[in-house]
């Protein structure tokens, strides 16, 4: 596919910019979509759409099929696409197609107005427009993207990931400051984030929602941070529930075998309950 698509500099002040998913895959639509009139298969495939399917989409993407369904949600929740099933393919049409790649001197006043509710979205349609060669320089820029095998965590991933975590203030959870690279905050977390996916680490965060414990409603007054909950031996007994308040108010009264629980039991300091935590 020669030639290049338009981009407004407005997206970065769109609703799904922060969405890596959803802005990934909207991308690839405008990339995908037909620059004219064409047939598949007997069936008009207007300027704007494309075929394809949620498989093929996922594979090129580089997407699990959850996610780009979860991706597909958003940008119909918007009105930024439409799409129409054909058994074994779907047609993918993205609305306003032409006011996003037609030239800025087709737009007219009407054509604006008719337009109104995207353009507010939008923004003014006269603003500067980046190609791919930008936007390959722009990918140039980001090379402190951390890369394993063929996976990447990519600081979009950690900055939501910190805005979530520090959204649990109003739970009394600390807040944290600042994930710099390089610092051990910042390995363990995309390790986490390598082995489970940011989407995982996020219903992880979440799960401290349930537990007045992890909240520090507990004997010795002791609460969940960052750097503990990102360790190794600890992310998965959060993700798991083991702090979930249903599991807490089962395991009261009981005596355990389990070496946290005895500790729990016994009169230690603050000092020896996070020591023996962070092992």
């Amino acid at each position: 596919m020669a030639g290049y698509i338009k981009i407004y500099r407005d997206i970065l002040e769109w609703e799904w910019w922060s969405d890596i998913n959803t802005y990934r895959l909207f991308t690839y639509m405008l990339l995908k979509a037909n620059w004219q009139d064409s047939k598949f298969r007997g069936i008009n495939i207007p300027k704007g759409s494309f075929v394809s399917t949620l498989d093929k989409l996922s594979r090129e993407t580089s997407l699990t099929i959850n996610e780009v369904r979860t991706a597909i949600k958003h940008l119909q929740s918007t009105n930024e696409i439409t799409n129409k099933s054909h058994g074994k393919y779907t047609v993918f049409t993205i609305n306003n197609y032409c006011l996003y790649q037609d030239d800025n001197k087709q737009i007219t006043e009407k054509t604006q107005e008719e337009n109104k509710e995207v353009t507010n979205r939008s923004q003014p349609v006269n603003n500067l427009l980046t190609t791919i060669k930008e936007y390959k320089e722009d990918k140039e820029e980001k090379k402190d993207n951390i890369t394993v095998s063929k996976d990447t965590v990519r600081p979009t991933d950690v900055r939501l990931i910190a805005d979530t975590w520090n959204g649990l203030k109003t739970y009394g959870i600390k807040p944290i400051s600042k994930i710099n690279n390089g610092t051990k905050r910042y390995t363990q977390l995309t390790a986490r984030i390598r082995q489970y996916g940011t989407e995982t680490v996020l219903t992880a965060i979440d799960k401290i929602k349930d537990s007045s414990f992890l909240q520090g409603k507990n004997k010795k007054g002791w609460m969940i941070t960052f750097d503990w909950f990102i360790l190794p031996t600890n992310f998965p007994k959060v993700l798991e529930g083991n702090y979930d308040n249903s599991i807490t108010a089962n395991n009261i009264g009981k005596k355990s075998s389990n070496q946290f629980d005895q500790m729990m039991q016994q009169d230690y300091d603050i000092n020896q309950i996070e020591e023996m935590l962070t092992e």
